[in-house]
């Protein structure tokens, strides 16, 4: 796709990356301004019937989980028989990127110096921070019985302020609802992190996430995933049959506290994990306050926000959303379907109107496209 092609209002400046389900490109809004990701399910892909429910359940999965953690998502379209969505664009570094710099995982000679070099008791503050936050956006997608199954470095962004942002609910589904056919018996998720639930392929809860959230934090305080073989068949075997060795042994750092929290998270059984990401939270929190990881200097930077339902303030125009939104919850209650129209001149903030409209019509309950 060339540089300069336009999908609605969105003109294409560069592609960001992609894979399986689509590419996903920096956009400028040509109307209302602004810069922006388009997730684009290529049409060269002749997408099956459940892949196109797959991108659309991506799009609704993250439409209803507006929270300071997770992409936001504002609308979607089709574009030359192709699905898209628009999401906010994070600039920053995955997570990979950001902790495991030039890590050589294949030299095992160079992993003690690469230790020595980077890793630091401020870095360790820096991932417990990194890993509240991770919590809080886990408590939001768990409330709402949505389990995201494929957590990864690679799917989490930092922020130039330093918060983190997850991203890709590509396979994410709800509790307890039943898989489709083709899928019920299929691994879902990255190897390197799934829970031993989904290498047996078994219905999954918000602690298979916390497990996966065990192997990130592991990896991100020793250099090296708790379980590593060539052969995928090697990696389902350890996560289901071996125990990780003690993070102390790769990271001396890595005070005894939060060598506990994360081998517990590492548990086979779930009954013996943290039960919900709001006690993993309180634990991470306990180790910052109480061990001698806090006498590192903590940059200020790191202070957790608070959890806003916005990021942004939305000034004026606070009439038009009233009345719009008014008139969405009487189609709700009415049990009815419909649709508003929003006019005008181009450049008076229609779009940004649209977005706001329904980013409060999702924290209502109430849902628009």
């Amino acid at each position: 796709m060339s540089s300069d092609k336009q999908i609605g209002v969105y003109r294409t400046i560069k592609p960001l990356g992609g894979g399986s389900m689509g590419v996903v490109y920096l956009v400028e809004d040509i109307e209302g301004g602004g810069e922006y990701a388009l997730k684009l399910m290529p049409a060269s892909l002749s997408p099956s019937e459940r892949e196109v429910r797959r991108f659309r359940r991506e799009f609704m999965t993250l439409s209803r989980l507006r929270h300071p953690h997770i992409v936001e998502v504002y609308e979607s379209g089709l574009y030359q028989n192709s699905l898209y969505f628009v999401m906010e664009f994070v600039e920053g570094p995955t997570l990979r990127q950001h902790f495991l710099p030039g890590f050589p995982p294949d030299d095992e000679s160079k992993h003690t110096a690469w230790l020595e070099t980077f890793d630091t008791d401020q870095r360790i503050i820096e991932i417990l921070h990194i890993a509240m936050q991770i919590c809080d956006a886990l408590s939001w997608t768990h409330s709402y019985g949505i389990i995201h199954r494929d957590l990864k470095p690679e799917n989490m962004m930092l922020k130039s302020e330093r918060q983190i942002k997850l991203l890709d609910f590509g396979i994410a589904k709800r509790y307890g609802k039943e898989e489709e056919t083709s899928q019920a018996k299929s691994i879902m998720g990255t190897l390197t992190y799934i829970s031993p639930e989904q290498a047996q392929c078994v219905d999954v809860d918000g602690r298979s996430d916390l497990y996966s959230l065990g192997v990130i934090l592991y990896e991100l305080l020793t250099g090296r995933p708790p379980f590593f073989s060539p052969e995928p068949i090697g990696r389902i075997y350890m996560h289901l049959n071996l125990l990780p060795a003690p993070l102390r042994d790769w990271n001396p750092r890595v005070v005894p506290a939060l060598e506990k929290i994360v081998l517990k998270l590492l548990e086979k059984e779930p009954i013996k994990r943290f039960q919900r990401a709001e006690d993993l939270r309180e634990a991470l929190e306990e180790v910052l306050t109480s061990s001698g990881v806090t006498q590192a200097p903590l940059n200020e930077s790191w202070t957790v926000p608070p959890l806003r339902v916005s990021d942004s303030a939305f000034v004026g125009r606070l009439e038009e959303r009233e009345a719009l939104l008014d008139s969405l919850s009487l189609l709700r209650n009415q049990n009815q379907g419909g649709f508003l129209l929003l006019s005008g001149s181009s450049g008076i903030g229609k779009t940004r109107l649209a977005r706001e409209v329904m980013s409060s019509a999702r924290i209502q309950q109430i849902e628009s496209h």
